[in-house]
């Protein structure tokens, strides 16, 4: 009789339980002006105009993006493709020198009411001095 009353049990409440799961509820107190980050530190793919949504600019999901990592005295990861954007790009079409190519991908960002950060140092790198003479 015990089993029964278990598996009774379970065969009330796991529908139960599973519409949790299956449709769970939207939060109702988010902000209209809630924003969604993402944090960029690899590629996904490293030739061809493919870069440019790895790198987020047409992405629904996100409205701010964070590229990696700048460093005193050069750039990494993320952030070294999008200093060398244009050679990784492989075409003209979006602009024939890294300068153009940025401006583009910021004017098609600023468009779509994103915007791109970097972000500086990551692990490996220690920021000393003057904060106003890093950042310049």
């Amino acid at each position: 009789m015990k089993n029964l009353s278990i598996s009774l049990w379970f065969a009330l409440t796991l529908p139960l339980v599973l519409a949790g799961f299956l449709h769970p509820k939207k939060p109702t107190n988010v902000p209209v002006n809630f924003k969604k980050i993402a944090y960029v530190n690899s590629i996904s793919s490293l030739y061809g105009p493919s870069i440019l949504e790895s790198l987020g600019i047409y992405s629904p999901c996100y409205d701010i993006i964070i590229l990696t990592f700048w460093m005193p005295n050069y750039v990494a990861d993320a952030l070294n493709v999008w200093a060398n954007i244009h050679s990784y790009l492989g075409t003209n079409e979006y602009g024939s020198t890294n300068s153009e190519v940025q401006s583009y991908i910021l004017d098609t960002m600023h468009a779509n009411k994103k915007q791109l950060f970097i972000s500086a140092f990551g692990a490996t790198g220690n920021p000393s001095g003057d904060p106003i003479a890093v950042a310049e």
